[in-house]
């Protein structure tokens, strides 16, 4: 596998995430939730072909992805997150990526591989989620010292510790025999 040299800062996913700042519950929330979406860039170059468009769908998908568990504080926010995300296209005139961008979003948190229309993103950017997610415990193919490299230029700060594990733990003392409604699809 080909790595490229690791993207450390994104100006237009900065762009776009800078609107939602004031909605993390900290400076280091947010950090974090940046670095999360950097870190996961760099793993979906690595691992999807190139094409047109291809940063500039990445940029917007990121961004949104999880956008709206923030102000929310919920977990079921795949739609939320998507919607958003086309309501950013429509505003940019790119209404012709509604339906992989929302693809991308809502098929993000899939258990099994995806195979449907767009699978050249949708499938790198689950596997992306994954890695990042599972702290590189799930790594498909990429080498355990260049996922290390990437946690120290991009690290996790506050993301998961104080904002994503308390907000699944509360879910599960709530609901104990549901699943997690970031996963039904």
């Amino acid at each position: 596998m080909e790595y490229a040299p690791i993207v450390e800062s994104n100006d237009k996913l900065d762009e776009l995430l800078a609107p939602y700042k004031g909605t993390f519950s900290s400076e280091a929330n947010f950090a974090g939730y940046r670095n999360h979406c950097l870190r996961m860039l760099n793993i979906i170059l690595t691992l999807s072909g190139d094409e047109p468009a291809r940063l500039e769908k990445l940029e917007i998908a990121l961004a949104f992805h999880d956008l709206t568990v923030f102000p929310d504080r919920t977990l079921d926010y795949l739609e939320s997150s998507s919607a958003l995300a086309r309501a950013h296209l429509f505003e940019i005139g790119r209404e012709e990526w509604n339906e992989e961008i929302t693809l991308i979003i809502e098929s993000h948190h899939k258990l099994s591989a995806y195979q449907g229309p767009y699978s050249n993103l949708v499938e790198p950017f689950r596997k992306a989620d994954w890695v990042d997610v599972s702290f590189s415990l799930l790594r498909f193919g990429l080498s355990k010292p260049w996922l290390q490299e990437l946690h120290v230029k991009l690290p996790i700060d506050g993301f998961y510790p104080r904002t994503m594990v308390p907000l699944i733990l509360s879910y599960m003392v709530r609901h104990p025999f549901a699943p997690l409604p970031n996963f039904k699809r």
